[in-house]
């Protein structure tokens, strides 16, 4: 995986959301392999990945058995700032370009 592939399903069940990814590797557990659906710009792929133990601290807090509303809003935050790194690079680049000419 590159980074800005969107995974588009996990087993052939679309992922609509990061929840929902969350849940389908939740639900295979570690150990087990899973096929991929990728979007990288225009292209699709499919790929296999297995799924290894993680730790689960950055994920969850102590005594926790699933994400909180306030680990959603982080998690949904981070997606955010994801998009706009990915936005700056595009306007740097461009104003590389412009500053060529």
């Amino acid at each position: 995986m590159k980074r800005d592939d969107v995974i588009t399903a996990v087993n052939d069940k679309p992922v609509r959301t990061s929840a929902d990814l969350r849940n389908m590797v939740r639900e295979a557990g570690p150990g087990k392999e899973v096929t991929l659906q990728l979007s990288r710009g225009k292209e699709k792929m499919s790929i296999k990945a297995k799924l290894q133990e993680g730790s689960t601290s950055f994920f969850l807090p102590p005594g926790e058995d699933r994400f909180s509303t306030d680990m959603e809003s982080m998690l949904e935050r981070n997606e955010r700032i994801h998009e706009l790194e990915r936005r700056i690079e595009q306007l740097e680049k461009r104003l590389r370009e412009m500053e060529k000419k």
